[in-house]
């Protein structure tokens, strides 16, 4: 029908031969209304409404049934076109089931379905005028897309299900539309050559709730190019073989959430989740059971920009060979934070890497909730790796549980190490877990580089909590775990219940400052540790902890750690606990109830306990003060050194020392000469301006190999002050001995 401007009432129509069922074209004005449509076999379109077709309304039902064009076409249409409902089924005849494109006017198609092989579903391109289709709306298509919308605005679609197979390009692709397409879960999409959904531009809000899966090569999901919107992907998603992965790149706003309940991604040399460039973007899996599982591909990639990037829920696992697992640079980490089960790599350059992440959320790698000394594994095995395991820049709230890192520098001459943090804040944690074999030796050499470093300047860390991990088999390590706040960094560090052995290097190294204008406190906690079986040729693994800054402040206690069979075949006068004032600030701390050495196993060529501090004012300008407890420590088996060692040296300021109740039993001996064998309780004070030094020794108990015999010395009580005003003291040792010795 064409050239008409009246109106026209059909009533129940039925039609069956012909090159186009109906044909309603060029009609300025009026409208066309029917009850009932019945199409069926036409050679051309079901029901076609091409340039000014006029108003339609459809109050019964329309059935279009193997037709050998399109189902319904509408093309320019301005008017107002409404369906009662719309099925097109073209199971037995190629051809795409309704398509929409250039109009103006509204369509509304109540219940729609398709059933389409051959062919897309629904089309709706280059329109402005709105579609809209009723929740029990369902698609089903074979060897074609369900929907494809472009540049179209005024969506109101909703559907029970769309479900592709085969599609020789997409599953869904909308680019660039507006309003709402909502879809359920009643369908999938699956076996598409190309991406099983694909956004670009904007969308409005779009949901999805099918499954989609594919084997052959190209992306799952793609959602691309400046735009934004609301995408949920509810569905689960599989993707295997040749398929390479999901992606999320170029969104300037939006929020897009993949919430399926289990979504496995194997993508081989391709990212499993590429995230890029998503300025003003928020993204979000949800629904747990996110497993991707790559070779030399990165596992869990975002760059370059987010509002949000989270992952929760439980049972993520990130496993990778040769890739990164987990890589997020520059992006925002959102309050959810990342949370995995397991982030496992083999042979990448790095297994973990977060830098830049924002002020929001962080890492949790959990388990599976084991919390023996050194963990099950359950969090993930990082080995191999050729550069550091684990590498955290500018991030925040990292929580690591049941991880296992070994192997790491596995190539002699690689520098690198277990866990490497610049400026870390926040609350974080480590429990659980095993760090072992790091920092191979070689032509490079792995020689100075710590097993864990944290290193912050100008950032303050909340707290970082060591508890119940395996720390093991250092080479080329300078100290297996190293901590530095510098600048204004303060910085809260906790070390409980940890087994430190079989290590070259110092076990622990906990230091405030590398210069002279840093004001901030350390306060640290080290409790309950053992340190023991130092590497058999060249180990020492013992702990220290140093102040460095002029202005800072170090508060540590030390209490309840066992110490024993280190320090193997290295001379000198270091010592197992060390507390140290390399160039300045307050030294405040507590030793309590330590045990140094057993009666099988001594600590070798070192001190037990020792307190060195050597602030210059002169020259540096360096001001510092000590004030350290001793109480209730057991030292044995030392074999030539003192059992506690104090020097302050310089121009350390007024301090105060406490030893008391301490046993220092087994020992060598006590000559009391320099370079021979020393004395149980060494206290020196050396320095080149006048300082107020009192001393409290009470109730310590001596024993040891002395030349005429062994013997026992008790002191009660004692109290010293010493001045030294001028520097012809400078050098002088004043050692405060027990008062008696019984023979």
């Amino acid at each position: 029908m064409g050239t008409t401007t009246g109106t026209v009432n059909f009533g129940n129509t039925t039609v069956g031969a012909g090159t186009d069922c109906v044909s309603l074209q060029n009609n300025s004005a009026g409208a066309r209304n029917f009850g009932t449509l019945t199409l069926n076999g036409c050679g051309g379109v079901g029901f076609l409404h091409a340039v000014g077709g006029g108003a339609v309304t459809a109050s019964g039902a329309t059935n279009i049934t193997n037709v050998t064009g399109i189902g319904v076409s509408i093309d320019g249409n301005t008017s107002t076109l409404s369906f009662a409902n719309v099925l097109v089924n073209k199971a037995v005849t190629a051809g795409n089931g309704v398509v929409i494109n250039n109009s103006t006017g509204p369509v509304s198609m109540g219940e729609l379905l398709l059933t389409i092989v051959n062919g897309t579903g629904l089309t709706y391109n280059n329109s402005t005028g709105g579609l809209a289709t009723s929740a029990t709306s369902a698609i089903s298509t074979a060897a074609g897309p369900g929907i494809v919308s472009s540049n179209a605005s005024n969506w109101n679609g909703n559907f029970n299900t769309v479900a592709v197979t085969g599609s020789p390009t997409q599953g869904i692709n909308l680019n660039n539309v507006s309003g709402n397409i909502l879809i359920g879960s009643g369908g999938g999409i699956t076996g598409t050559a190309g991406p099983a959904f694909v956004v670009t531009g904007g969308i409005g809000t779009v949901s999805y709730g099918g499954f989609m899966s594919k084997t052959t090569a190209g992306k799952l999901v793609s959602v691309t190019g400046a735009g934004g919107g609301t995408l949920t992907l509810s569905g689960n998603l599989t993707c295997n073989t040749s398929c390479t992965g999901l992606d999320v790149a170029t969104r300037t706003s939006g929020t897009y959430t993949f919430s399926g309940a289990s979504n496995t991604l194997s993508t081989g040399t391709n990212p499993g989740v590429s995230l890029a460039s998503n300025a003003g973007a928020s993204i979000a899996f949800t629904g747990g059971n996110l497993g991707i599982t790559t070779t030399s591909g990165a596992g869990f990639t975002a760059t370059g920009g987010a509002t949000s990037v989270t992952v929760t829920g439980a049972g993520n696992t990130l496993t990778s060979t040769t890739g990164t697992a987990l890589n997020v640079v520059g992006t925002t980490i959102g309050a959810g934070g990342l949370t995995f089960q397991s982030i496992s790599a083999n042979g990448a350059l790095n297994g973990i890497v977060l830098n830049n992440t924002g002020a929001l959320g962080g890492l949790t790698v959990t388990g599976n909730g084991n919390t023996t000394q050194g963990g099950n594994n359950s969090g993930g095995t990082i080995q191999n790796t050729t550069g550091d395991a684990i590498v955290l820049t500018d991030t925040r709230i990292i929580t690591l549980t049941n991880i296992r890192v070994t192997n790491i520098g596995a190539n002699n001459g690689d520098q690198a190490g277990a866990i490497d943090a610049t400026n870390l804040a926040g609350t974080n944690l480590l429990q659980a877990s095993t760090l072992t074999n790091l920092g191979k030796v070689g032509a490079a050499g792995g020689t100075n580089r710590n097993g864990m470093n944290v290193i912050n300047t100008n950032t303050a860390l909340t707290s970082l909590t060591l508890n119940n991990n395996v720390f093991s088999d250092s080479d080329g390590t300078s100290s297996f775990i190293f901590t530095s706040a510098r600048g204004t960094s303060p910085m809260g560090v906790t070390v409980t219940n940890n087994l430190f052995t079989d290590l070259v290097a110092l076990a622990l190294q906990i230091n405030a400052g590398d210069s002279e204008t840093g004001v901030h406190t350390v306060t640290s906690t080290v409790t309950g540790n053992t340190f023991s079986n130092a590497s058999p040729t060249d180990g020492q693994g013992g702990l220290a902890v140093v102040t460095a800054d002029d202005q800072a402040t170090v508060n540590t206690t030390i209490s309840g750690n066992q110490l024993f069979d280190l320090i193997k075949g290295i001379a000198g006068g270091n010592s197992e606990i060390l507390l140290t004032q390399t160039t300045g600030g307050a030294l405040n701390g507590t030793v309590l109830n330590n045990t140094i050495g057993t009666a099988a196993f001594g600590n070798g060529d070192r001190r037990g306990i020792g307190i060195i501090a050597e602030p210059d004012l002169d020259v540096n300008g360096e001001n510092g003060a000590v004030d350290i407890i001793h109480d209730g420590n057991t030292i044995n088996r030392l074999i030539d050194r003192e059992a506690i060692f104090v020097d302050l040296r310089e121009d350390t300021g007024n301090s105060e020392l406490i030893v008391r109740n301490n046993s220092m039993g087994q020992l060598g001996g006590f000559v009391g000469q320099v370079g021979g064998i020393r004395e149980a309780l060494d206290i020196q004070t050396r320095g080149e301006v006048t300082r107020t030094f009192n001393t409290h020794i009470l109730n310590n108990v001596i024993t040891g190999n002395f030349s005429g015999g062994s013997g026992e010395s008790r002191e009660q009580y004692r109290q010293c002050h010493a001045r030294q005003p001028d520097d012809a003291l400078d050098g002088h040792r004043q050692h405060l001995h027990e008062p008696e010795r019984r023979r």
